[in-house]
This record gives C-alpha cells, sequence and structure tokens, in this order.
C-alpha cells in the first residue's frame, strides 16, 4: 500500500491597465503576468472591435504596434482565457490605456 499525494500549486494572473511604447524601456509591453498557467487565450482589440493583437505563447506580450505602425494612445479591450495548472479556468476582459 502507498500513500500518495498531488499537489496542485494555486495559479495566479495580473492584468496591468496601462504602457507606455515610448522607448524609454520602462513599461514598453502590454500583457497579462502570471503563475502556474497551462493554456493561455490573449487577444487585444481596438474600440471599434477590430483584432489588433493575439497570441497563445505567454511569453509573447504587445508592443503597441499594428501593421508595424504604433497605435494611437487610447483605450483598448482584452480578453485573456487561461486554465492554471490547479486546473482552474480564467477568463479575464476589460480594458487599457496606451500613453504615448
Amino acid at each position: 500500500m502507498s500513500n500518495t499525494s498531488e499537489v496542485f500549486p494555486k495559479s495566479k494572473i495580473f492584468m496591468p491597465t496601462a504602457f507606455s511604447p515610448d522607448n524609454n524601456f520602462i513599461n514598453e509591453q502590454f500583457g497579462p503576468k502570471g503563475i502556474f498557467i497551462r493554456k493561455y487565450e490573449f487577444e487585444i482589440f481596438s474600440r471599434w472591435g477590430e483584432k489588433l493583437f493575439e497570441t497563445n505563447n505567454c511569453l509573447e506580450n504587445r508592443d503597441g504596434k499594428y501593421k508595424g505602425e504604433i497605435c494611437q494612445e487610447g483605450v483598448y479591450l482584452y480578453i485573456l482565457k487561461a486554465l492554471g495548472s490547479d486546473n482552474k479556468h480564467y477568463i479575464l476582459n476589460g480594458t487599457f490605456t496606451l500613453l504615448k
């Protein structure tokens, strides 16, 4: 007889509310920060619903460009769907501000 146990660390996700891709090396990219995330889908939209960015790679963040050009300063929308290593599903959506 054997006693076994599985421990699933608690997943956590944080979404910033702003970023400034102005080449000063401070807060240059936008993306969620998290630990113990197994799967990940992240999308960013303009205020008119145009998809500007999407990724399944949790190490890939948004640099503020669309089709090679820096986006306008303003408010943008995001949707994040993630599965934690603790099998908890996360669906986060909201807005963030791009500052210049």
